[in-house]
């Protein structure tokens, strides 16, 4: 608590769940490139797509939990 007004502050609640959503349609379009292509997305980089993308939602859900 600083004391200052959270008023001012501004919303990037929109940005964030496109963003978490970005990476899941990502994440689809590189396992549908891996499965008709000889692309090999391997299990880290999926996982590490996955994780951001869960991550970056988590926040506004946890925002809507706390009461922010």
């Amino acid at each position: 608590m600083t004391g200052a007004d959270d008023r001012d502050k501004p919303f990037y609640g929109r940005a964030r769940i496109v963003a978490g959503l970005g990476c899941f349609a990502l994440a689809a379009v590189l396992m549908l490139i891996d499965a008709f292509t000889d692309f090999d997305l391997d299990v880290a980089r999926l996982g590490l797509i996955l994780a951001t993308g869960t991550l970056v939602l988590g926040v506004e859900g946890l925002r809507k939990v706390i009461g922010q």
